[in-house]
């Protein structure tokens, strides 16, 4: 998978919970500078509800010097050397850290894909609170689903935030004390 289409696949996981616009695919997929936003420091603003930073490391390409067939002439064999000299002179992604921020009320997500050699590797998201509780000076955290960069892995992690985010009912409704029209109250009689 090359690294553009890892960028559309982790954009296509990300529409599923947020709209995305041209502009801000655009900005994603060619790393344009698009803060509507004031964002983090190194983190640009994919929707009003995103933020993304992307890191890559790079290294020079590995091009073997070519066995040359023995009817080219040294003008030919001299104009191949340079080309694949300039070839060994540019830079190769062959890694790429995506990493995605995300709030909710009281949790923040940090999302974070991998691409490596030319294929993705990792797929994982950690939640932490966004207050300390009462007593500690610590936000309080915890690992989500993770695994290989595949859609199987983002559904597990998506299904987790929604976990992550449910409250549970107050007892009063729990308990069936809430409106039901099948039992109305006659008020007028007391």
């Amino acid at each position: 998978m090359e690294l553009h289409e890892f960028k559309e696949t982790l954009l296509g996981f990300l529409s599923d919970v947020t709209h995305i616009s041209e502009a801000t695919k655009d900005a994603f997929l060619t790393q344009k500078e698009y803060k509507p936003f004031n964002a983090p420091e190194g983190y640009l603003v994919l929707t009003p509800y995103v933020l993304f930073k992307i890191e890559t490391t790079t290294r020079k390409p590995n091009i073997p010097t070519p066995e040359f067939e023995s009817n080219m002439s040294k003008e030919e064999r001299e104009a191949e050397l340079k080309k694949i000299e300039i070839e060994r002179q540019k830079d190769e992604i062959f890694y790429c850290h995506i990493a995605f921020r995300f709030f909710t009320a009281s949790h923040r997500y940090f999302i974070s894909a991998v691409w490596q050699d030319y294929h993705p590797t990792y797929l994982g998201c950690i939640a932490s609170t966004r207050t300390p509780r009462p007593g500690e000076d610590w936000t309080r955290g915890n690992d989500l689903p993770d695994g290989y960069f595949c859609r199987e892995t983002w559904e597990h992690i998506k299904n987790a935030i929604i976990r992550y985010e449910m409250k549970p009912l107050s007892e009063y409704v729990a308990k069936g004390h809430y409106y039901n029209p099948e039992k109305q109250v006659d008020v007028t009689n007391g």
